[in-house]
């Protein structure tokens, strides 16, 4: 865990912390195991069926949220069956979001909710004793954070849905207190950034003037398309290559959104605009 202080508070980074769920199958049995990456010891286990601890046992859907010392989550989910049981279903629906600090807003942190699932309802625990039912809401925090935002989702059409997960929120601009605005991604135009696992590069970042887009060699890029931290298209390139140099001397300085688009899939990076 990386720390930054300052005269206001301590600030957690918890991008090394990850989780992996990993089934064995003993006879008609399956067991369920947590492994986890980086983070700091003691860690607490919160299974989708209310079960806590590191192990699980039975066939089905299961998603677990594991918090560290510091208060950094991390989230996975697996299906898993027996040998007598050839029929697995896919998880109805699942709680999803992802959140950029808005550095063209002062003290704002924007959340994209990228959720699955039909006629979701939502239960936003905001980690400061406030809670909200709204699927888009808005939020003030008095102090910096960082504070455990949690959202859970059902449906009041299936009563199969449940999802949760959780995430630790800061304000890394370091001023006192800061907003919190949610986003359906889907009104953005945004491509889900979990749904591709393609190797693409975007350097250097933070970027001066221009920066260069890389997919494999064996790909080439349909279009670029630069997105406000809020949504907003501001820039597109067309292009056939697998290497493309992008000019952003007409964008401000902040935080961008860059989806990367090829003719079979699409992926987001995050980079910083500097003058």
């Amino acid at each position: 865990i990386t720390t930054v202080n300052d005269s206001d508070s301590t600030y957690i980074n918890c991008s090394n912390f990850s989780v992996s769920i990993e089934d064995t199958v003993w006879g008609s049995n399956t067991d369920l195991y947590v492994y986890t990456s980086g983070g700091t010891y003691p860690n607490t286990y919160l299974w989708s069926d209310g079960e806590t601890g590191a192990w699980h046992d039975g066939t089905g859907n299961y998603g677990v949220t594991v918090t560290d010392a510091n208060g950094c989550n991390a989230v996975d989910y697996i299906t898993t069956a027996n040998d007598s049981d050839s029929t697995v279903t896919t998880p109805v629906c699942k709680a999803n979001f992802s959140w950029y600090a808005d550095s063209t807003t002062a003290d704002e942190v924007v959340i994209y909710d990228w959720s699955t699932g039909a006629d979701l309802n939502y239960f936003w625990n905001f980690g400061d004793g406030t809670t909200s039912s709204d699927a888009t809401p808005t939020h003030t925090y008095v102090d910096n954070g960082p504070y455990m935002v949690c959202l859970e989702v059902t449906s009041s059409t299936d009563t199969s849905c449940y999802s949760v997960t959780c995430d630790t929120i800061y304000n890394p601009q370091r001023s006192k207190g800061f907003g919190i605005r949610v986003i359906r991604a889907a009104t953005t135009g945004i491509n889900d950034a979990t749904s591709l696992e393609l190797a693409t590069s975007l350097y250097p970042n933070p970027a001066q003037g221009q920066f260069q887009v890389e997919v494999p060699i064996d790909t080439n890029i349909e279009i670029i398309n630069i997105y406000s931290i809020t949504g907003a298209l501001v820039k597109s390139v067309s292009t056939n290559l697998s290497i493309t140099t992008v000019d952003v001397n007409d964008l401000i300085e902040g935080i961008y959104l860059v989806e990367v688009r090829t003719a079979e899939t699409s992926s987001i990076k995050r980079v910083s605009v500097v003058k």
